[in-house]
C-alpha cells in the first residue's frame, strides 16, 4: 500500500470518528500494511459505539423535557395551540392543548379535526379589529395581540390572543407557529365596573361642595373641582397657575411646608403607613382681596408601585366655623374659672394611664398639687387592690368605646385613701381608635361610709370624643337614597346597608321633615325654572334620628348631582353632626341668663349693704328713744298714741332693712342643728292666727326626717312669708299644707341647676290651692321689688328675701304652680349629721337688771347715749367712749374695774374684732358682746357667725339690749 493511500485512509478513519460516517476509499492495488488498516477501522468502530450511546442519552433528555413541557402546558392558565395558514387563507392547529375544552367548551381533538369549530365561535364584531391586527403583524414582522370575544357554552366570553409572525428568506411573512389564548372576561368586568365607578366618583368630584385637588411632587396643582371657584372667585384654570405660596398667607404657607417636610421624611423611611393622612387649617386667599379659613385633608397620591407621585387634597371652608369659635372665646374663659374651680376631679390621661393634665380639684380632694401628678400614672396613686379592676375597666372601654363608671380607692397626699366615684371614656383618633383617657372624678367617702353596699367597683365609660368625617349621601330626583358613606355608622349608628333602606321621611323628626321638605321643594322650583346658580348649596340644620331611636342634630349642606350638560340628576348631601354646638349654644345662653339674673340680685344686695350700717344706727335710735318716751307716758295719754305710731314705723323700716339684707345674704345668721319638724310644730301654731278661720293649716311632717343646720329666726321668717302669700292666693279660703321629707338630689338633677348640688336634703314644701301663678309671673318671682299686689299691698320684698335666706343657709329653692291650680313653695336644706338643739322658746316677762360694769364703745353719739341710757336704768355701770383707742386706754387702768366690752363692730380706728382682741391682752377673762347693723364679715363669714361670738343686730330694742347683755354676762 503506498503512503498516499494510507493517508487517504487515516484520514477517513478521522472523519468517521469526528461523527461523518458516509465516505468513500478507494483501496484498489492496496496490498501492504493491511494492519494499519485493521487499526483504522477497528478506531472507526469504537467511535461509532460511543457516539449510539450519546445520541441514546439526548434521546432519553428529550423525552424529558417533552413530558415536562406537556405537563407546563397542561398547568398554564390559557390555551397553547400551533397554528398553520395555507396559501388559500385556511386555518388548521396542529396541536391544542388539553384545557381547551374547560375554556373554550370543545375538545383540543375536536379543534385540531375541525377548525371552524373555533374559528366560528368568533363574536362577528370583533373579526374587524382581529383582521387589523394581523394585517400590522404582516407589516411589522413583530409579535401580536387582540381582544376577541368567543361563544362558549351560549355565551361570549374575552379571550386575549397571543401569536409570533415568521418572516422567510423570500421576505414573505409566515403566520404559522405557537400561540396561546387568555380568557380575559373577569378583567374586562373590573374594568367596565371601574369606568362606572370612575363616573360616579367623577359626578361626586364635579358636585361636592367640598374643594378637591391634586399637585406633583413638586406643589404644583393639577386638579381643581369647580366648587373651587365657588368659594375662592379664581377660575380652575387661574387656581392651576398659583403657587402654593401664592395662594396662601405666609403664616399658613410655612405651617404647610413644614407638614409637607415632615411628610417626605416619614415617607423616607418606608415603614409608615401609606395611606395615612394629614390635616390643618390654612388661610386661603380670595380673589377679592380677602382671605378664607379652610381646613385641608391631604394625603400622597401613589403611582402602581405605591411610591409618592404627587398630593391630595380635600378641602372645607370652616369660616364660619371660626366666626363661632371666636364668638365662644370669651365664653370658654368665663367657663374656664368655673371649671378651675369645679368641686369635681378633672383628668386627661394618655392609655398607659398616666396624666397629661388634672384640674385644681385634685389638690382639694387629694391634697397633690397639679403639676405633681402631671406625668405620673393614675396606678402610682390608687390602691393596689383596686389596681387589677382599673386595668380591666380600661381594657373593657377599649374593645366597647362606652362610657365605664368605676369606684376606686385613690392615695391622698398624706397617705390615706379617700373613696372617688370615676367616670371615664375615650377620646378617639381620626381612625376611631382610643388616643385618650378622659376622667371626672368626685369624692364619695362620706357615701361609702354610709352606704357599704354601694363601694364596690363599677366604672362605665362614655364615648366623648365624637370625631367621625362628615357622611356623603346621594338621592336620585324621587328623594330615593342611592348611595350613603360608611360613615353613617358613626354619625348615626345605621349601616350603610340599613340607611339605604329607609326613607327620607324615616330618619328625621316630623318638624325636621317639613323643613327638609320645604327646602327640596323650594330647590326643585328654582331648578326648574331655569334662573337657579348650578354651584349653590343649601346649609340645613335638621333633627334626625339615630339607630337607638334617640336623635341628632346635623347639619346637611344640599346640591345637586349633575351631569355632563349640566342637568340635575340627583341630590348630594353632605351630613355633619353639630349637637355639641347645639348643645353649647343652649347651655351658654342658660349660663348667660343664669349669669344675669344672679349679677341683677348681686347689685341689689350691695346697695342693701351699702346703706344698712348707717340706716340700723338711725332705727335703733328712733326706736329706742321711743320705747323710752312710751315707758314714761300713760296709755291715756294722747302721745301715748303718736308715740307708737313712731315705733310702728320704726320696725316697719327695720323689717324692710332686715329683708334687703337676708335677700343679699348679708344679714347675720346664728345657724344651729335642728329637728325642722320641732321649729314648724312650734310655729304653725302661731301661724293659725296669722292666715284667719277660712284656711285650712295641714302640717304633714316626715318620718326619721334628717337635722338640718340653719339660724330657726330665718327659717320662721320663711314660714311667715310664705303662708301669708299663700292665704293671700286663696281670698276666698282654701288648704294650705306644710309638708317635710328626705329626698335626695342626684348628679342628673343638678345639671341644668345652678344653684344645687348632689347630696342628701331635707325637704320643707308650703303648698296651697289658690288662684295659681303663669309661667311670666315664676320667672321673675324672687326678683326684688317685683309684686303683682295692688299698690301699698306689698313691698316686693318677701320672696326675695325668702330667697337670700335659703341661699344664705346653703339650700335652695323651686316653685311649681298652675293658674287655677295653685302653688307649692320646695325649700331644700342640706341635711347634717349632729345632735338636734331645742328650739322651743320660753317667754320671761321680767327685764332683767345687773350692778356690773359695761365698757360702751359706739361711734354713733345717738346710739351710744341710747345704750347707755337703758343700761344706766337697769342698774349697770356705764363706761361709754366713742373709739376703740380710749376703750383701750380704759383697759390699760387696773384700777377701773371691766366686767363687759359692748361695741360696735365697724368704727372709724379700730373695728370691735381687733379692739377686744387687744383688750383680752390685757384682761384675758373680759366677755365680750358685738353690736353692728353689717358686719362686713368682720366677725363673721358670709353672714354665719363664727362659733362663740355673742352678736346683737341692730336696730335692736330696749329689751332685746337688756336681755343680751344679761345672758352674756351670766356665760349663757
Amino acid at each position: 500500500m503506498t503512503s498516499a493511500q494510507m493517508e487517504k485512509i487515516l484520514a477517513a478513519a478521522r472523519k468517521l470518528a469526528k461523527g461523518n460516517y458516509t465516505t468513500e476509499v478507494d483501496v484498489s492495488g492496496a496490498s501492504e500494511d493491511i494492519g494499519a488498516l485493521g487499526e483504522a477501522l477497528n478506531q472507526v468502530a469504537r467511535r461509532l459505539a460511543e457516539q449510539m450511546n450519546k445520541t441514546a442519552e439526548l434521546q432519553r433528555k428529550f423525552d424529558d423535557i417533552a413530558e415536562k413541557n406537556s405537563r407546563l402546558i397542561d398547568r398554564f392558565p390559557g390555551v397553547v395551540y400551533i397554528i398553520h395558514v395555507s396559501r388559500d387563507g385556511s386555518y388548521s392547529f396542529p396541536f391544542v392543548s388539553k384545557n381547551a375544552d374547560a375554556l373554550l367548551g370543545v375538545h383540543a381533538e375536536d379543534i385540531m379535526r375541525d377548525p371552524m369549530l373555533l374559528i366560528g365561535a368568533r363574536h362577528p364584531d370583533d373579526v374587524a379589529a382581529m383582521e387589523e391586527a394581523i394585517r400590522q403583524a404582516r407589516q411589522t414582522v413583530q409579535p401580536f395581540h387582540f381582544e376577541i370575544r368567543h361563544l362558549v357554552r351560549g355565551e361570549y366570553r374575552w379571550f386575549e390572543c397571543f401569536s409570533r409572525p415568521e418572516q422567510l428568506s423570500d421576505g414573505k411573512v409566515r403566520l404559522d407557529g405557537f400561540g396561546f389564548m387568555l380568557d380575559i372576561t373577569q378583567r374586562k368586568e373590573t374594568e367596565r365596573a371601574l369606568r362606572e365607578s370612575e363616573k360616579t366618583y367623577r359626578l361626586l368630584a364635579e358636585n361636592a361642595t367640598d374643594i378637591i385637588w391634586t399637585t406633583d411632587m413638586n406643589l404644583k396643582f393639577t386638579y381643581f373641582s369647580p366648587s373651587y371657584t365657588t368659594y375662592f372667585g379664581f377660575t380652575t384654570e387661574e387656581g392651576l397657575n398659583q403657587t402654593m405660596e401664592e395662594m396662601t398667607t405666609p403664616d399658613s404657607f410655612q405651617r404647610a411646608m413644614k407638614v409637607f417636610q415632615d411628610e417626605l421624611l416619614k415617607e423616607e423611611t418606608g415603614s409608615v403607613d401609606s395611606q395615612r393622612t394629614r390635616t390643618l387649617e390654612l388661610e386661603i386667599r380670595h380673589k377679592n382681596g380677602g382671605t378664607i379659613w379652610v381646613e385641608a385633608t391631604v394625603k400622597f397620591l401613589r403611582d402602581s408601585q405605591n411610591r409618592a407621585i404627587g398630593l391630595q387634597g380635600t378641602t372645607r371652608v370652616i369660616t364660619e366655623r371660626k366666626m363661632v369659635e371666636e364668638a365662644l372665646r370669651e365664653s370658654e374663659h368665663r367657663l374656664k374659672e368655673i371649671a378651675d374651680n369645679m368641686i369635681d376631679m378633672v383628668s386627661l390621661a394618655d392609655l398607659d394611664g398616666s396624666f397629661k393634665y388634672v384640674n385644681s380639684a385634685h389638690k382639694t380632694c387629694l391634697g397633690y398639687e397639679p403639676e405633681f401628678l402631671v406625668g405620673r400614672t393614675i396606678f402610682e396613686v390608687a390602691h393596689p387592690e383596686d389596681v387589677k379592676r382599673i386595668l380591666a375597666e380600661i381594657a373593657t372601654g377599649k374593645e366597647t368605646l362606652g362610657v365605664r363608671k368605676l369606684e376606686c380607692r385613690l392615695r391622698r397626699a398624706d397617705g390615706s385613701y379617700t373613696w372617688l366615684e370615676t367616670i371615664g371614656t375615650f377620646l378617639l383618633n381620626a381612625d376611631g381608635n382610643p388616643r385618650e383617657m378622659l376622667f371626672s372624678a368626685r369624692d364619695i367617702s362620706d357615701r361609702k361610709r354610709a352606704e357599704e353596699a354601694l363601694r364596690k367597683s363599677e366604672e362605665k365609660y362614655r364615648l366623648i370624643a365624637d370625631n367621625m368625617a362628615d357622611t356623603i349621601a346621594v338621592l336620585d330626583l324621587n328623594l330615593n337614597f342611592t348611595y350613603i358613606s360608611p360613615s353613617i355608622t358613626r354619625l348615626r349608628g345605621f349601616t350603610a346597608e340599613e340607611a339605604l333602606e329607609r326613607s327620607i321621611g324615616q330618619v328625621m323628626t316630623p318638624e325636621s321633615i317639613q323643613v327638609a321638605f320645604q327646602v327640596l321643594k323650594d330647590e326643585m322650583e328654582l331648578e326648574q325654572s331655569g334662573a337657579a346658580d348650578p354651584n349653590r348649596t343649601r346649609i340645613v340644620e335638621l333633627e334626625e334620628y339615630r339607630k337607638d331611636g334617640s336623635t341628632t342634630w346635623i347639619s346637611n349642606h344640599f346640591s345637586f348631582l349633575r351631569d355632563e350638560n349640566g342637568v340635575a340628576v340627583g341630590i348630594l348631601v353632605a351630613s355633619r353632626d353639630i349637637s355639641d354646638r347645639k348643645r353649647a349654644e343652649e347651655a351658654k345662653d342658660r349660663l348667660e341668663a343664669q349669669l344675669r339674673q344672679a349679677s341683677k340680685m348681686e347689685a341689689v344686695g350691695r346697695l342693701a349693704g351699702g346703706v344698712a350700717h348707717d340706716f340700723n344706727n338711725l332705727l335703733t335710735g328712733i326706736s329706742g328713744y321711743t320705747e323710752i318716751l312710751l315707758s314714761g307716758v300713760s296709755k291715756g295719754d294722747p302721745m301715748h298714741a303718736d308715740l307708737s305710731e313712731i315705733k310702728k314705723a320704726a320696725d316697719r323700716a327695720a323689717s324692710l332693712t332686715e329683708q334687703l339684707l337676708a335677700f343679699s345674704r348679708k344679714q347675720v345668721i346664728d345657724p344651729k342643728v335642728i329637728d325642722l319638724n320641732e321649729l314648724l310644730a312650734d310655729s304653725t301654731k302661731m301661724l293659725g292666727r296669722l292666715i284667719g278661720e277660712d284656711v285650712e293649716l295641714v302640717f304633714v311632717p316626715g318620718k326619721n326626717l334628717g337635722s338640718v343646720q340653719v339660724d330657726p329666726h330665718q327659717i320662721e321668717q320663711v314660714l311667715i312669708n310664705l303662708a301669708v302669700n299663700a292665704r293671700d292666693a286663696m281670698p276666698d279660703g282654701g288648704k294650705l299644707t306644710i309638708e317635710t321629707t328626705n329626698v335626695v338630689i342626684d348628679e342628673e338633677y343638678v345639671r341644668n341647676r345652678l344653684e344645687a348640688k348632689p347630696g342628701h336634703y331635707v325637704l320643707l314644701t308650703v303648698s296651697d290651692n289658690g288662684c295659681g301663678m303663669p309661667p311670666e309671673v315664676v320667672e321673675h318671682l324672687f326678683e326684688p321689688f317685683f309684686t303683682t299686689k295692688e299698690k301699698g299691698k306689698g313691698t316686693g320684698l318677701g320672696l326675695s328675701m325668702i330667697y337670700g335666706i335659703v341661699q344664705q343657709n346653703r339650700g335652695f329653692i323651686e316653685v311649681d304652680s298652675e293658674v287655677g291650680v295653685g302653688a307649692a313653695f320646695k325649700v331644700y336644706l342640706p341635711a347634717v349629721i349632729g345632735k338636734a338643739e331645742s328650739v322651743v322658746k320660753t317667754k320671761k316677762d321680767v327685764l332683767p337688771t345687773g350692778t356690773e360694769t359695761i365698757l360702751l364703745v359706739e361711734d354713733e353719739d345717738m346710739v351710744r347715749n341710747l345704750a347707755r341710757k337703758v343700761l344706766q336704768r337697769q342698774g349697770y355701770q356705764v363706761l361709754a367712749v366713742e373709739r376703740g383707742g380710749k376703750a383701750h386706754e380704759l383697759a390699760k387702768d387696773r384700777a377701773v374695774n371691766i366686767d363687759l366690752l359692748l361695741t360696735d363692730v365697724i368704727m372709724p380706728d379700730m373695728n370691735g374684732k381687733q379692739l377686744y382682741e387687744t383688750m383680752r391682752a390685757l384682761r384675758p377673762d373680759l366677755r365680750v358682746l358685738y353690736m353692728s347693723g353689717y358686719t362686713e364679715d368682720t366677725i363673721a363669714h358670709h353672714g354665719v357667725l363664727e362659733k362663740g361670738i355673742n352678736f346683737i343686730q341692730k336696730p335692736f330694742s330696749n329689751e332685746s339690749l337688756t336681755r343680751t347683755v344679761r345672758e352674756v354676762l351670766d356665760g349663757k
